[in-house]
């Protein structure tokens, strides 16, 4: 073969490997940035679906505290108390069916049966122990979805 055949074959080689470089490179590193992204929405909707769930916490003890009370305080003002809790729920509830949604678009799918977990214990008025325990789930499959699980 002529030496000039050959070099233009070592530079048509080296060129398609830089090429092919470029490509797996480029399909790499869009990989990490979906990988990134996905987990970026997952972390925002966890820290959502916590937040109503505290807040869920915190209207079923105005509710346990108002039936307490339900003695003690006029009707018109136990009914203002009970529209304004019923309010909150719904707005509540409202943000917890979103987050359900995302949930299920973004996976995974234990992450998603964990929180059915957690909303059928809290619906349900299950056992406290049954509730914490649903919720302590909930926050280790998250951790692990995102890969900040904590060591113990």
């Amino acid at each position: 073969m002529n030496v000039g055949v050959i070099g233009a074959l070592g530079v048509l080689a080296g060129a398609l490997l830089t090429v092919a470089g470029g490509l797996i490179g480029a399909w790499i590193q869009g990989r990490r940035e979906h990988r990134r992204w996905l987990r970026e929405r997952r972390y925002a909707a966890f820290v959502t679906v916590l937040t109503l769930i505290n807040q869920m916490e915190d209207i079923d003890a105005d509710v346990r505290r108002v039936r307490e009370e339900a003695i003690e305080l006029p009707t018109a003002a136990r009914k203002a108390e009970l529209d304004s809790i019923e309010n909150r729920l719904r707005k509540v509830a409202d943000g917890f069916h979103a987050c359900a949604a995302e949930f299920t678009v973004l996976g995974p799918d234990s992450v998603e049966g964990s929180l059915n977990r957690v909303a059928s214990a809290m619906r349900g008025r299950k056992a406290v122990e049954e509730a914490v325990a649903a919720r302590g789930e909930l926050k280790s499959v998250m951790r692990a979805t995102i890969g900040t699980s904590r060591k113990r």
